[in-house]
Formats: C-alpha cells, structure tokens, sequence
C-alpha cells in the first residue's frame, strides 16, 4: 500500500504538467482504499490499474512536456459553451465559432448515459481551446439547457458552416467508436429528410424478435422502420450524393431529397 500511495503522490505533481493525468489517479487512490488501512495486507491490483499505468508508461516516456508557471491572470469570458444530448451528439461554442459531433453506433447505452457524454463534451471543448491557447484554466459554470447556446447544436440544429471552428485534432481512440466530427453529408442522410407529417404512434424502434436483428452501423442506423428509406444508407448512395453535390448547389440538392421523400405514401417501410 505504501508503494501504491508513494507512487500516487509522485503522479499528483507530475499532472500539473500533464493535466490529462488526473483522470488515470482515480484507479490508484482507489486501489489504495482496499488496503482499507492495512500496510501489510496483499491485493492483486484490477485492471483499471494497468490500464492506468499503461498510459502513465506512454505518456512519461516523452520528457519534452512542460508548462510555464506564470501568475494567472484575470478571469476572461470567452464566450465558451459545451452541451451534450443523447438525442444526437456533443455541440461547442467558442467566441460565436461552433462544433459538433455525431453519435454512431451503439453509442448511448449501457454505461454511455448523459454523464458520461457530457464529460466527453468538456474533453472535446479543451483539446479545442488548446488548439488556440495553452496553460490555461477553466472556471465552470452550470447553465441549464433552456439557456445554453450550445443545447441548440447538441441536438443537431446546426448554425451555418463558415462560422465553424477549425478543429484539428483527432478525437481519442476509444472515442472512435461513439462520435464522429460532424460533417455535413452525415446530416443530409441523417435529419434533413425526416418526413414532416405527424409521427406515427411508434416514436421508438421495436427490439427485433431473435435471429432479426440489424447489424446497425452509420449506414443502417437504428431508426423506425418508415424512416429507413430516408435514413438508411450505402457506400454507393454516399458517393452518388458527393458527386451531386459536386455539381450541383446544396440547396438544389436538399430540395430534390425532400421532394422525393415527399412523395412517398405515409405507411411506406
């Protein structure tokens, strides 16, 4: 146990440097905890403790990490929102310049609730500030949804595109299988298209009976069976409508999918 809190402090002052360390302590102090006081006692260490040192193994083994220490200076709003909503995805804004990802996949259940998307969204927003500054340090504020600039992009309605952020940096490898950077494209397939009528009574997709599953990915999304005709796609659709797009004004473009999605009989599956 000893060894364990040793090791525990040493990392403490190391993230002062390398602030994304704080969130690989946690396995430590909790693994020191089920010593439960005992100095002598023997645990086997979990798994969240390799994989904890396992990063701490990758991240040490670069020695040109550093950071100033200069006084802070006065607090400065800069205009920083973040909200996330499990009905779409994650949505930013920073200084009236906005972005966004899009949920994929099984993206939302299990252990992935509202908590855990809306710690991904204040991931997201730092490696965007620190695309623009560095040695910074935030002061959050709650903000209900209702009054959030950000609650509006987290849901998919998007401000327009020239007043996007340049987000550079590549999302975290087992954020890969959850998010994607929005793109355009992925919206037209995904909300552009819904029909306008009422809903059915149905508002959810049923849980298909064993052996009739879908396999769901970002081209067959989970959605209502009406809606797999807008919402469902292929890797020939995806470059049919590039080369449209191509050639054609978006405005021209969206006009003609919601014309042809128009036209279809309410009770088409």
């Amino acid at each position: 146990m000893i060894e364990v809190m040793k090791l525990h402090g040493s990392l403490c002052y190391v993230t002062f440097v390398r602030p994304l360390g704080r969130s690989y302590l946690p396995a430590l102090s909790s693994f020191v905890a089920s010593f439960k006081g005992n100095t002598f006692a023997a645990c086997h260490p979990p798994p969240s403790i390799f994989s904890a040192l396992n990063w701490w193994d990758v991240t040490l083994s670069n020695p040109s990490a550093f950071r100033t220490i200069i006084a802070r200076g006065p607090l400065a709003d800069l205009g920083l929102f973040v909200d996330a909503s499990t009905d779409w995805g994650i949505g930013i804004l920073l200084r009236k310049r906005w972005d966004a990802w899009q949920g994929i996949g099984v993206w939302n259940g299990g252990s992935r609730h509202i908590g855990w998307l809306e710690t991904v969204a204040l991931e997201l927003v730092i490696y965007a500030i620190e695309e623009e500054a560095r040695n910074i340090t935030l002061d959050l504020v709650y903000i209900p949804s209702a009054n959030n600039p950000a609650d509006p992009i987290s849901r998919g309605s998007l401000p327009p595109d020239p007043s996007r952020l340049p987000c550079n940096f590549d999302l975290p490898t087992d954020l890969n299988y959850f998010l994607t950077p929005f793109t355009w494209h992925k919206l037209h397939h995904r909300r552009l298209f819904l029909p306008s009528s009422p809903p059915k009574k149905q508002t959810a997709p049923r849980k298909p009976k064993e052996g009739n599953e879908e396999a769901n990915n970002d081209l067959r999304l989970h959605v209502l069976a009406a809606d797999r005709l807008r919402c469902w796609s292929s890797p020939f659709g995806k470059e049919n409508d590039a080369k449209l797009r191509q050639n054609l004004p978006e405005e021209v473009v969206d006009k003609t999918y919601a014309t042809l999605f128009a036209s279809f009989a309410p009770d088409t599956d």
